[in-house]
């Protein structure tokens, strides 16, 4: 019963959106990508004024409107038009965001940020002072993601598309090794996004940062896996 309403639900809601004229979606970026500290720099070097440095992930879209705002405000600051580690910020985070969805209406990446690590895990796990608790040192803030004793493989990539106003993203991720020897794969993260009206209405495993702190402010822990959510945002 709570099934067929919830499905009810959510059905109003993606006709309503789609009743109205449509936007292109706009793909989130991960919370590891090197955009964030970049827009970071640009921020505490008086280039934006509208960033929000604790809140992550952020759309393509809305990194690109910020490095818009950027060039603009770069000729405010003192010597800012010349400042050469800021213009290369500027145009590292272009270069970051040519890699993802552009403008065009209908795009599809199969194969985008392949990943690979190698972990060995061994020995005892560390004591974290004034929690009571304890854990190895490589699985602090690792999206949940926790390496088995002895050595670890990990294969990772994304899968991107989109059509008008609906996007997707899928993070599977492999595992290989540990004291098990088995193999095993599992969807990491990802997410179904639809935008219309300004807004994204989004549903998946979805990875947070909320805080300002180098790790985030607000955890669930200190490996939190991805959230399973239905959210509505304003990307801008």
């Amino acid at each position: 019963m709570f099934l067929k309403g919830f499905i009810g639900a959510a059905s109003v809601i993606a006709a309503f959106f789609l009743s109205f004229s449509a936007c292109y979606a706009g793909s989130d970026l991960p919370l590891g990508s090197r955009i964030y500290p970049l827009l970071n720099d640009l921020q505490f070097g008086g280039y934006l004024n509208t960033h929000l440095t604790g809140l992550r992930p952020i759309t393509a879209g809305e990194a690109r409107r910020l490095v818009m705002e950027a060039r603009e405000g770069r000729f405010y600051v003192p010597a800012g038009e010349d400042a050469p580690y800021l213009l290369g910020a500027m145009e590292a985070v272009e270069e970051e965001l040519s890699l993802r969805l552009g403008d065009e209406t209908f795009q599809f990446k199969p194969l985008l940020g392949p990943e690979m690590k190698f972990i060995y895990l061994e020995g005892e796990e560390t004591a974290i002072r004034g929690m009571g608790v304890s854990q190895h040192s490589l699985v602090y803030n690792n999206e949940g993601i926790e390496p088995e004793e002895g050595s670890n493989g990990y294969l990772g990539f994304e899968v991107e598309g989109r059509a008008g106003p609906v996007s997707f993203n899928l993070n599977p991720l492999f595992f290989v090794g540990g004291e098990s020897g088995t193999a095993r794969g599992v969807l990491h993260r990802g997410y179904v996004k639809l935008s219309a009206l300004g807004l994204d209405l989004e549903a998946g495993k979805i990875p947070l940062w909320w805080g300002q702190g180098h790790h985030g402010t607000l955890f669930l822990s200190n490996n939190a896996e991805p959230l399973r959510m239905i959210r509505l945002t304003n990307p801008a």
